[in-house]
């Protein structure tokens, strides 16, 4: 009797023991093991102020956990790995399944959180062609499944990352790069959102291309939202397939600028954009493209100008449809582009363009009108590059129509005018200008340039015909090859 009643007091005792006991052993085998695997990684280092576990349900929390990539002496690890450093002041993952781990071998997590991170990642020139990146991280994601020994077939019911504050420079170190927040959201299938992205040259127009040695086109842009909608994740992972419903611009500004009196680069090459599409390292099909409320700016100084011509358009709106250089896409490589905007503020443009990707020649048209305008609101465009002044003058409409490929565009412009009062303008117009050559400038302005150019009254059509600089970007292209148009048309 007595040693029953001590087995009825033992049990109650060994019982709470264990209960005491063993989530104590088990949290310290975790924290045991959770360590020795942080510290087998040969690539990067990973420390911790604070390990905390708690059992029930499974949780596993970091206090200012750091993240830095060994030396490439260490380990033999290869000297191209991008250098990582980051510093998290807290992470928590959360309500972590046993049931999962223990009977499946994978990995199911209730939530995991990582909130005011910093992160600098070096050595980036052969990635991404950048110096460095610096930035602050945060990451919420709920409900993520990882099955056995398969990380690239995990599912997640939602998240969302950001990545903010983000400031790099070109590997060249002629642009500095600034985003204010990049940020993804969604569960399988995530949105991308990029705010406030800038593109800022590190010197000044005039001294850009002098520092870089040959003529370049010295970009500044400025993009308030960038968005990619319905990115399927998976296909990323598992075939390098970028799959989207969508990719929107927002309020696009970029200014273009060339000096002409920088000398050319014998080995500078620009693609057109469908060779650039067909050459990329991976597949994309995007359902739609659109740029809304656009700026674009190109300016260019001749050689011995004085000051830079200047074109540009604002109010710029694009739509596309498919767009994919996948040669199984239903689409077969056709991209069609609807395009409108104000030619220098006023004269309202309508654009179409059709591109085929999977062309070798890389042929494309295209075709549009710009509407009427008081033709003096071009002189910036044309009074430093085709040395004309206009004085007066109406443009009731244009018309162009563009065959373009690798090397040459060929078309048709109509340039409907009246009115047109225009002065050239003489190389050098200082006080020793030759009387004769004045007078030889006031005779070429009467005889060869119209007045007006109507239909019904010995209209005159244009004759688009320019050879590509195929050192410059299509922007150029587009705008020279239109511009021969209006040349042929009145006669410069």
């Amino acid at each position: 009797m007595k040693i029953k009643s001590l087995l009825w007091l033992l049990v109650p005792i060994i019982i709470a023991l264990l209960v005491f006991l063993l989530p104590l052993t088990l949290e310290n085998y975790l924290m045991d093991s959770i360590n020795e695997k942080l510290q087998e990684n040969k690539a990067i280092s990973i420390n911790h102020d604070e390990l905390s576990i708690e059992l029930y349900p499974l949780t596993i929390s970091f206090k200012n956990l750091t993240i830095n990539s060994l030396h490439s002496s260490e380990e033999q690890i290869p000297d191209t790995l991008p250098q990582i450093s980051a510093q998290f002041p807290e992470i928590v993952i959360s309500k972590i399944s046993y049931w999962d781990y223990v009977f499946n071998k994978s990995i199911s997590i209730n939530e995991v959180s990582v909130a005011k991170g910093k992160i600098q990642i070096a050595k980036l020139e052969d990635i991404l062609s950048i110096d460095s990146l610096v930035g602050n991280l945060s990451i919420e994601l709920e409900h993520l499944s990882i099955p056995k020994n398969d990380f690239r077939n995990f599912t997640l019911q939602s998240h969302e990352i950001i990545l903010s504050q983000i400031a790099t420079k070109t590997a060249d170190r002629f642009y500095k790069i600034n985003i204010k927040e990049l940020k993804t959201e969604g569960g399988e299938k995530i949105n991308l959102f990029i705010k406030d992205f800038g593109l800022e040259p590190q010197y000044p127009r005039y001294k850009f291309s002098k520092k870089k040695g040959f003529q370049t086109d010295r970009s500044e842009v400025f993009i308030p939202q960038i968005s990619f909608r319905q990115i399927h994740l998976h296909s990323i992972l598992n075939s390098s397939f970028l799959q989207a419903s969508s990719i929107s611009i927002d309020s696009m500004d970029v200014k273009l600028f060339r000096d002409k009196n920088v000398p050319l680069n014998p080995e500078r090459f620009v693609a057109l954009p469908q060779q650039t599409m067909r050459e990329l390292p991976f597949k994309f099909a995007i359902d739609s493209f659109s740029l809304v409320d656009g700026f674009v700016q190109y300016e260019e100084l001749i050689q011995n100008g004085s000051s830079p011509g200047q074109v540009y358009f604002n109010r710029l709106n694009a739509v596309s449809t498919t767009l994919s250089n996948d040669p199984n896409h239903p689409s077969n490589g056709q991209l069609d582009i609807k395009a409108s905007g104000n030619l220098m503020g006023k004269g309202k443009v309508t654009a179409d363009f059709h591109f085929n990707i999977f062309r070798e020649d890389n042929q494309f048209n295209f075709s549009g009108t710009i509407g009427e305008m008081d033709l003096p609101v071009i002189n910036p465009m044309i009074e430093n590059v085709a040395l004309v002044h206009l004085e007066s003058g109406k443009m009731n409409k244009m018309e162009f129509s563009v065959t373009s490929n690798e090397d040459i565009s060929i078309g048709n412009l109509n340039f409907y005018f009246q009115n047109l009062h225009a002065a050239l303008i003489p190389p050098n117009t200082n006080e020793k200008t030759s009387f004769f050559k004045k007078i030889l400038f006031d005779l070429m302005e009467t005889l060869i340039v119209p007045k007006e150019n109507l239909a019904g009254k010995k209209f005159r059509k244009g004759t688009i015909k320019f050879k590509r600089d195929k050192q410059k970007s299509i922007v150029n292209y587009w705008w020279k090859s239109i511009f021969s148009g209006i040349k042929s048309t009145v006669g410069v």
